[in-house]
């Protein structure tokens, strides 16, 4: 399970990586002041709203873009907050987020047992290219504001 990712990428990387995927992405917040960094739970962070735009008379619809910036993680029933949530065997129909990182972070028990942390492995694209989480944007009441849950799976 993610608990830690890094973002260093600039609100243009980003774009252009959309534009040359043919997913022209918006800024409707305006173009956000992103600084390098590792994002930890509860931190703001850049996601990618999936919205269905009804297209014209074909009844079909056509997806839009919106880059926005988001509380990682909602309370949960007992308070603990939802940053991970497992994706099997369910469907989302809405919701739906691309959660924009440079890499995360997973944790292994150290490799000298003299060693208290846990070992931080970096995991990223070996281009350097902007990963894609796959993840879920929702109101989270209690705190009045959006929040986003990374999907994990097996």
């Amino acid at each position: 399970m993610c608990n830690l990712y890094t973002q260093t990428s600039a609100p243009e990387a980003m774009r252009q990586l959309f534009a040359r995927l043919q997913m022209p992405l918006g800024f409707p917040e305006g173009i956000p002041n992103l600084q390098p960094r590792d994002i930890a739970i509860t931190d703001p962070a850049p996601i990618v709203r999936v919205i269905l735009a009804q297209a014209g008379t074909s009844g079909g619809s056509s997806p839009a873009y919106e880059l926005v910036v988001r509380r990682w993680s909602w309370p949960g029933p007992n308070g603990k907050p939802v940053y991970n949530f497992r994706s099997d065997g369910r469907e989302f129909g809405s919701g739906r987020c691309l959660i924009l990182a440079d890499g995360f972070y997973e944790f292994t028990a150290p490799t000298d047992p003299r060693q208290k942390r846990k070992d931080r492995w970096l995991f990223s694209d070996p281009d350097g290219e902007i990963l894609g989480i796959a993840g879920l944007v929702r109101g989270a009441p209690t705190l009045g504001v959006e929040a986003f849950t990374m999907l994990t799976t097996e």
